[in-house]
């Protein structure tokens, strides 16, 4: 899905090094590659292949040893810690794979939390967080805390609070890596479509490979460097799963899929 527009994230003979005591750990070496806007990009490799300090980098949370970041036509390696907090506000949004959201408050709070963080007034606060939970399908849901949710609810409501600013950016880590099959097929067709819909463009971080076959673009990454990088030209559609009660996991038709959506 590469599009004419110029790269909305580009980066340039990257290298990361960690000094720990005497050792000199290089977590990137010579990392230089361009994602499009709107692409969901799959960043793929086994633990320690360097994947995380790659999102690292092009989320402006951690600044390269060498080389050059431009993201959304901002060279972010040169900014200072106050000038990259304001640029992360502006422009991108997280998902983890731990949900992190904060457990005293709802479910509606904590969607609106960013919003504070930009200074929004509170009555559009609550609106534009009402609006993001129920595209989530968490309308009925709003005042839980997330002690009161399943696994696959937090993980919408982090979607939600990561959308609720109209990030140009979505990074997602691991997003799935705490969900059931069943579920992680249900939260990234639902991260997917949003950010279709918005021409947000999505990064995610993951371990599983079979992730790749739904991406438009995939990046293979080995012991920090970058192995392949690829773009799918036919990106396959996300099928929902449904474990029966002998505990058989089956594949879904599209009309059953949907079927199911509705449900939720």
């Amino acid at each position: 899905m590469q599009s004419e527009s110029p790269p909305i994230i580009s980066l340039s003979e990257v290298s990361k090094v960690y000094v720990i005591g005497s050792t000199k750990l290089r977590a990137l070496d010579r990392v230089s590659l361009d994602i499009y806007p709107g692409e969901f990009t799959c960043i793929i490799g086994r633990s320690g292949s360097g994947k995380s300090t790659l999102l690292n980098m092009i989320a402006g949370l951690e600044k390269p040893t060498r080389g050059r970041i431009r993201i959304a036509g901002k060279q972010i390696e040169r900014m200072n810690e106050a000038q990259l907090v304001q640029f992360r506000l502006n422009n991108v949004g997280f998902v983890f794979q731990s949900f992190n959201l904060f457990a005293m408050h709802t479910a509606l709070d904590n969607v609106a939390m960013p919003l504070m963080y930009k200074g929004t007034n509170r009555l559009r606060r609550k609106r534009l967080a009402r609006k993001m939970l129920a595209a989530v399908g968490l309308e009925s849901h709003m005042m839980h805390k997330p002690s009161q949710m399943s696994g696959g609810q937090q993980q919408r409501v982090g979607i939600a609070r990561a959308l609720v600013t109209s990030p140009k950016i979505l990074f997602a880590d691991e997003p799935t890596g705490n969900l059931d099959l069943k579920t992680s097929r249900e939260v990234l067709r639902l991260i997917r479509s949003i950010c279709r819909e918005r021409g947000t463009t999505l990064i995610m971080v993951t371990h599983d490979p079979d992730m790749a076959q739904y991406a438009d673009r995939v990046i293979q990454l080995l012991d920090g460097r970058v192995l392949s990088n690829e773009v799918n030209k036919h990106p396959g559609n996300i099928p929902l799963v449904k474990t029966l009660e002998d505990g058989t996991v089956v594949v879904l038709t599209e009309e059953e899929a949907l079927a199911e959506e509705a449900k939720a």
